[in-house]
């Protein structure tokens, strides 16, 4: 079976889902492999941490140094690790991208490839007690603590996630991507090792390839064989993500105060759209005319005319059916900047949108999706996501859907959304605080 975007995909064992895609376009081959988790405030961090333990040494190379040479005999092959928030899903993802085949004089770059990515999931470096080494686990426990410290260094993705926090207290969308300090300062090299073992039998296993392949079925059937090398035990139920939670009748009204100038008024609304609801395209287009661009209302009219904000956008996640409307503003005119964000939304929800404004909305998300198709990893990650949220379109199915789109269906779309939380981050001392 080949999906929408062109991906071949078979299971070859429960839990195991291999996806591949040629493309003659590139020269180079990127691998992937990801394992579902929950999102959930006991595994956070630990699902956080694990990634970069992973990418640190293996069985065959424990030490970093000698792993990064690995990759370097493989033709300057680039190994990497890493963690992705997907609705309410917890994803551990491993990467590795090296040259096309065709270019190497050397037979076989793909299995050795394979070997050690698949080594890098399963066998990474140990102790001699055979938990994963523990010095790898502090040193990068430490790290991922400074960087979730450093979080609050970024004012407007700080608000953004404060007002996710508080909107969705008791979800698990509001749980933060990175885990927290104080769960990373509970986490050591025994309880990661059998974290590790747990969630790489049990857990869904998604493979991918996308390159230049001269026979894709032989990649394709490689890549089973890892996965079944891979898996072991009963798979666990991942619940799906909650997306029908009802707004409060009133909303909630949260404020917090940090050193800082200036403030961050964020908006957070449930709009009852995933990426499976025939109104997805509806309010994609809706998003961007609200505050995708810089032809949307929030920076044309909030930041721009009414100079009411210093930066203004919106954004749309499709895994949860949640937007976000965030505007820089002065704490003493946040009461202006709010009055006029909200304004916007329901001048679009009452239909008077703009005919040039439209096409401009509709144009600049043709130009998105054109544009990842010359990124692979771009590609691969739309395809996993959309999986996961029940929609998989290929380009020029995509490019129709917003074509037929029309300005009566976004107002439609707008009419659905609903205000859930007002947040405003602001600096101590200053008129409003």
């Amino acid at each position: 079976m080949t999906d929408a975007m062109g991906f071949a995909v078979s299971r070859p064992a429960p839990g195991v889902e291999v996806r591949v895609r040629s493309s003659q376009r590139f020269h180079r081959t990127t691998f992937a492999l990801f394992i579902e988790q929950r999102l959930a405030p006991d595994l956070a961090s630990a699902t956080a941490l694990l990634p970069r333990v992973l990418r640190r040494g293996t069985a065959s190379y424990p030490e970093t140094l000698d792993l990064e040479r690995a990759q370097e005999e493989l033709y300057g092959a680039s190994l990497d690790a890493g963690v992705v928030k997907v609705g309410e899903r917890h994803l551990v993802m491993l990467w590795l991208t090296l040259p096309a085949q065709r270019y190497v004089p050397e037979p076989g770059l793909y299995d050795r490839g394979l070997a050690l990515l698949a080594e890098a999931a399963a066998r990474p470096a140990r102790d001699p007690g055979g938990g994963l080494r523990a010095a790898y686990v502090g040193q990068e426990a430490r790290e991922l603590a400074r960087e979730i410290r450093s979080l609050k260094d970024h004012k407007m993705g700080w608000a953004q996630q404060r007002c996710i926090a508080v909107m969705c207290a008791g979800e698990p969308y509001g749980v933060p991507e990175l885990g927290t300090e104080e769960g990373v300062a509970a986490l050591d090299a025994g309880f990661l090792t059998g974290y590790h073992q747990d969630l790489l039998a049990r857990h869904p296993l998604t493979l991918y390839a996308f390159g230049p392949f001269d026979d894709p079925d032989a990649v394709a059937g490689r890549l089973a064989q890892v996965g079944a090398e891979l898996r072991g035990g009963v798979l666990v139920d991942l619940p799906p993500a909650a997306t029908d939670v009802p707004a409060p009748a009133e909303p909630r009204r949260v404020e917090e105060w940090e050193d800082m100038a200036g403030g961050w008024l964020v908006l957070g609304f449930r709009t009852g759209v995933v990426r499976a609801d025939p109104d997805y395209y509806a309010m994609l287009m809706l998003s961007d005319l609200y505050g995708g661009s810089t032809h949307s209302r929030l920076f044309l009219k909030v930041r721009e005319r009414a100079s009411l904000a210093y930066a203004a956008g919106a954004s749309y996640d499709a895994s949860k059916g949640v937007m976000l409307a965030v505007a820089g503003v002065d704490p003493a005119r946040r009461a202006q900047a709010e009055e006029m964000m909200l304004a916007e939304l329901a001048d679009l929800a009452a239909g008077n949108i703009d005919a040039g404004e439209f096409a401009a909305s509709r144009a600049t998300l043709m130009r998105r999706l054109k544009e990842r198709e010359d990124r692979p990893g771009q590609m691969i990650m739309a395809n996993l996501v959309g999986r996961i949220g029940g929609r998989v379109d290929g380009l020029e199915e995509a490019l129709a859907r917003l074509e037929a789109v029309t300005p009566e269906q976004v107002a439609a779309a707008a009419r659905r959304v609903r205000l859930d939380t007002i947040y405003f981050l602001g600096g101590r001392g200053i008129s409003g605080s």
